[in-house]
């Protein structure tokens, strides 16, 4: 399956919390198998202190978090398919 890779700017941190300030278009597109772990996800896009968040997210959305300090990172928002017209192709 297809993603687009997205971005994070981030406020506060790890004793008060975050908060997302803005989401933005990286302009990589990356290729995840669909049966792919935790692990090989962040393998594709070449993640380092990177996991996929446990709590949130589906297969059309994953939310990548540190996993030093548990920061938001960004999102892969999986591509639009033909016959998918209820996903958000936008760049933000």
């Amino acid at each position: 399956m297809k993603y687009q890779g997205y971005t994070y700017d981030v406020w506060g941190n790890e004793e008060d919390g975050y908060e997302v300030n803005n989401v933005s278009y990286t302009g990589e597109d990356f290729d995840i198998p669909e049966d792919a772990t935790d692990a090989e996800i962040v393998r594709c896009i070449n993640g380092l202190n990177i996991t996929v968040d446990p709590g949130i997210g589906d297969e059309e959305t994953l939310y990548l978090i540190s996993t030093i300090d548990g920061k938001p990172i960004g999102e892969l928002r999986r591509t639009p398919q033909e016959g998918w017209d209820h996903i958000d192709t936008s760049h933000d």
